[in-house]
């Protein structure tokens, strides 16, 4: 049987939203299809209306939080090498350590749900949700989500969406370098977790925490340049660590998929695999990229959060085989397959002629 699909408009919620009906306002708003063929073609896809002094600010944010860690070698070797007084180069670094050192709330969904901030950035990326409302998991499982993209806005405005809008408790794994990035790390307060393994077991087995992965990472950033006109990657093929996570918890995959994640910023990559190379040595992305105006400021290509059908692991294997793992990765790379195609029509965008590849 088919299930009933529920579309939550964020970019269109009305601010401020009264916490004592948020949850009556948003279902008010919600609206349900029997069958996702009744979705109008493209509709998934529309574009918020903003006046430009929101969007305005929203840039301003966004140069803030993905420009200064772009700006912080380039900066630094200026003024090491033309700059013949050292005092600005040791303001400079002063001013990134303490940006990058300064204590911050590691957990603040409660401050981000309500906030100004939160309402802008859904608007400004019209950010929308889709999901099937009877086949949703029920207990605290781990996410599989992509495309990363450039910068995955897709993923850190899906954390607070889930908490508001499906009521589940979510945590947005990060790479730890990302808690320490000048600038960046202010926008990991919205409910982000470190993705190691330890960390993403204790969240889900003893807080009762679903945890969203990223699950293409920096290999999702370089093979998102190679996307074409008829094909979105997800650099998944050989990243089977959710699989061999999900065996040895005993836990189901949830499956999200990002469409218009791919489109906000516009990767710079060398051809012949540099920057991917050192990237993965490195465990931080070494690339350039652009955006809006040339800058690293996201378009305002929209984003749509689409749930798939979850894969379920029906035990828990403390030692699973190779083969085991080989066979979950493999279904829950056919759900992202059947997310992505499910909704791509709905989304527009020339997404309904597209396929989702999945590569290394």
């Amino acid at each position: 049987m088919s299930p009933k699909w529920r579309v939550i408009d964020a970019g269109s919620l009305p601010f401020p939203i009264p916490s004592a009906s948020r949850k009556e306002i948003i279902d008010r708003l919600a609206k349900e299809y029997k069958t996702i063929e009744d979705i109008p073609e493209g509709s998934l896809g529309s574009v918020t209306s903003m006046p430009l002094h929101e969007q305005i600010f929203v840039m301003l944010v966004y140069l803030a939080c993905l420009g200064i860690p772009l700006a912080m070698v380039p900066v630094t070797m200026f003024l090491a090498m033309f700059v013949q007084s050292k005092i600005p180069l040791i303001a400079y670094l002063s001013t990134l350590f303490i940006m990058a050192a300064y204590p911050m709330k590691q957990d603040d969904r409660e401050g981000w749900i309500p906030s100004r901030l939160l309402h802008l950035l859904y608007k400004y990326s019209s950010y929308k949700v889709i999901y099937p409302v009877t086949q949703m998991p029920t207990k605290p499982c781990i996410g599989s989500g992509g495309p990363h993209g450039v910068f995955p806005i897709g993923s850190l405005l899906s954390i607070p969406a889930i908490n508001d809008f499906l009521g589940v408790n979510f945590r947005g794994g990060m790479a730890s370098v990302v808690a320490k990035t000048p600038a960046l790390r202010s926008l990991t307060s919205c409910g982000c977790t470190d993705v190691s393994k330890k960390n993403i077991v204790r969240e889900i087995t003893k807080n009762g925490a679903t945890v969203g992965i990223v699950s293409d990472g920096i290999n999702g950033i370089f093979a998102g340049a190679l996307d074409g006109k008829n094909v979105e990657t997800l650099a998944i093929e050989d990243k089977k660590g959710i699989a061999k996570l999900a065996l040895e918890q005993g836990i189901d995959v949830n499956i999200v998929h990002w469409l218009g994640n791919s489109d906000v910023l516009v990767p710079l990559v060398d051809p012949f695999g540099i920057m991917k190379g050192l990237s993965r040595k490195l465990k931080m992305s070494v690339f350039l990229f652009t955006g809006r105006f040339l800058l690293p400021i996201p378009t305002r290509a929209p984003i749509l959060m689409a749930f798939g059908v979850p894969v379920v692991v029906p035990r828990k294997i403390e030692k699973p085989t190779q083969a085991q793992i080989d066979e979950l990765h493999g279904r829950i790379c056919e759900a992202h397959k059947r997310a992505f195609d499910a909704v791509k029509r709905a989304y527009g965008h020339g997404y309904g002629d597209k396929d989702l590849l999945v590569c290394k």
